[in-house]
């Protein structure tokens, strides 16, 4: 699965949460402006990919609202997706307590089992 075939929704979910893990230890560091430019690109539509990232900056403000986005990827596959960007964005630099959370509770939210 790649980015053009997610929908609207799981869209917007997978460009606020990389906001949220990005923003999460407060800097914005090389290597995470490298991964992330090689995300875009391996998602298959890297314009695609940060024109979603700006629609997430100006429609998911606060915590409610990522939690709504959230909670409305419903098939498993795009669910899939976004944990393993997520994982990869985490895995830029040393991981954060505070990634770590965002992910183990990412996974409780979607019932996904932790990682082995």
């Amino acid at each position: 699965m790649d980015f053009t075939q997610l929908n609207p929704q799981e869209r917007l979910a997978l460009a606020a949460l990389v906001r949220t893990m990005v923003r999460l230890d407060r800097s914005y560091s090389s290597e995470e402006s490298q991964r992330l430019h090689a995300i875009a690109e391996e998602l298959g539509d890297p314009e695609a990919f940060w024109d979603e990232i700006e629609r997430a900056e100006q429609n998911v403000s606060d915590g409610e609202k990522l939690e709504a986005v959230t909670r409305a990827v419903t098939r498993p596959e795009a669910r899939e997706l976004i944990v393993d960007v997520l994982e990869s964005v985490a895995a830029a630099e040393v991981e954060s307590p505070a990634e770590q959370k965002m992910l183990a509770d990412l996974r409780a939210l979607w019932n996904m089992p932790a990682p082995a």
